[in-house]
């Protein structure tokens, strides 16, 4: 018997033809549509807000999506290069639909063991990926910040124990905004995050972490936690991972690897040399959102010694079953905040059982050879500044002897064009404008569209 929330066979696929029918006319757009469009905003949000849902068949809200989806900023546009891009893989969508149809629950191995096991075969695939021992353990998250909380947590435990004292976090100021966040959510004061300045390359500075671990201020507690960033965002700036775990475990502080944006590209030559020594870090966090080109809503956690993590997130209830020793599968909800979990996993699970690693490795080395070429071409014009050679694929600029306006007002035209869009920081007081390559669907079409924008629209000035 069919039912509104239960519709027959032949009723749902005549339905989900319509929502494929959607979806291939959203992919076919290509280059062929706007990086963005702003105009007509605040009349289709007029539109859109209701107070109380006015019913609507299919076709009707396909067509208030088609309309949505054209407005704003396009994330799945090959010239979208703002921010860490999040283009969003056609497989992602694949796998989320049949996790969605399967509906498993993966946080505990005993309901469903064989979806748990999908789910841990791609956990033990990224920690193999940044060399991880067997012992490592970790969970696929909604995303970096929450990743980058989760570690933050068993840093704090591993270090602290459960007592609640305070203890200092040492970043840089260009690491991401998410951990000290999550250090405020954790209960520590501000003055126990401290800034540890960069070199000229926006890179942490060994030497003045060295130094300030070695201080011990009154009432500030014990060094427990270092970060080093795998990417930042600004500028893609790689850390010296491996000189900062020679000092930090020295001082016997937890080294976290912040490689959410970055850690994909140790699939590459470039990436392991950039990343060397990652695998000595107690935890890292990966994003497969960026660097393995998924939509998003899957970030990673990986700690080195699985049972600091499990220690740190581990909860008893009677309505829970003990895990079963017969199996070497993890409950997953040991090592995060989530009991009730999506099946996330199954996205990278897929798609490596179809594709393997080389695809995403070759799409990461174009995206950087993009951005050197972008580097190259913009460092031989005397009209830039264009101080850091990318680590990654992240190039940051700015018009030379130009005040922050001029640079902003450059970077507008440009997005205004449609072809590309970008995004600006500020760095040590001044604006720059970022293109960030990480977006399978680039091209050297896409390299040539941001460079005519640049000169078309300098031209009109």
């Amino acid at each position: 018997m069919s039912h509104v929330l239960q519709p027959a066979p032949e009723e749902f696929r005549a339905e989900m033809e319509r929502v494929l029918a959607f979806s291939e006319s959203v992919l076919a757009r290509g280059a062929s549509a706007r990086t963005s469009d702003f105009s007509h905003i605040d009349e289709l949000l007029a539109r859109l807000d209701e107070i109380e849902p006015a019913r609507a068949d299919l076709d009707e809200l396909l067509e208030t999506l088609g309309a949505a989806s054209l407005t704003g900023t396009n994330h799945i546009h090959p010239g979208f290069l703002a921010y860490v891009p999040i283009p969003g893989a056609p497989i992602s969508a694949m796998a989320d639909y049949l996790a969605a149809i399967l509906n498993p629950y993966v946080g505990v191995q005993w309901d469903s063991p064989a979806m748990v096991q999908l789910e841990w075969n791609a956990l033990r695939w990224m920690a193999r990926m940044v060399r991880y021992p067997d012992q490592a353990r970790g969970v696929f998250t909604s995303g970096g910040s929450l990743a980058n909380f989760t570690a933050v947590v068993a840093a704090r435990h591993a270090r602290l124990g459960s007592s609640h004292a305070q203890g200092r976090i040492f970043i840089t100021d260009q690491a991401h905004h998410s951990l000290e966040r999550a250090a405020r959510v954790c209960g520590l004061r501000p003055e126990c995050v401290v800034t540890v300045p960069t070199d000229p390359n926006l890179r942490l500075d060994v030497e003045a972490l060295e130094d300030a671990l070695a201080r011990d201020p009154a009432g500030a507690g014990p060094a427990f936690l270092v970060i080093a960033t795998g990417g930042t965002t600004n500028t893609g700036a790689v850390d010296p991972v491996r000189e900062i775990v020679e000092v930090a475990h020295r001082h016997d502080a937890w080294v976290h690897v912040d490689a959410a944006y970055g850690g994909a590209f140790m699939l590459t030559e470039h990436g392991r040399r950039a990343l060397e020594g990652i695998d000595q870090a107690d935890s890292i966090t990966l994003d497969p959102h960026k660097g393995f080109f998924f939509s998003m809503g899957m970030g990673c956690v990986l700690v080195r010694d699985g049972a600091a993590l499990r220690a740190a997130h581990m909860a008893e209830a009677a309505y829970l079953p003990e895990t079963d020793e017969a199996r070497s599968l993890p409950n997953l909800s040991d090592y995060s905040l989530e009991l009730s979990r999506p099946f996330r996993g199954l996205r990278l699970w897929m798609a490596l059982k179809l594709y393997g690693w080389e695809p995403f490795a070759q799409a990461l080395d174009l995206n950087r050879s993009l951005a050197l070429g972008l580097h190259r071409r913009l460092s031989e014009d005397a009209r830039f500044e264009v101080p850091w050679i990318p680590d990654l694929s992240t190039v940051a600029f700015r018009l030379r002897d130009r005040t922050d306006a001029d640079t902003l007002a450059l970077m507008d035209a440009i997005n205004d064009r449609g072809r590309v869009f970008l995004s600006a920081t500020t760095i040590a007081g001044r604006t720059y404008v970022r293109a960030c390559f990480l977006n399978h669907r680039v091209s050297e079409a896409t390299l040539d569209d941001l460079l005519i924008g640049i000169e078309e629209s300098l031209s009109a000035r």
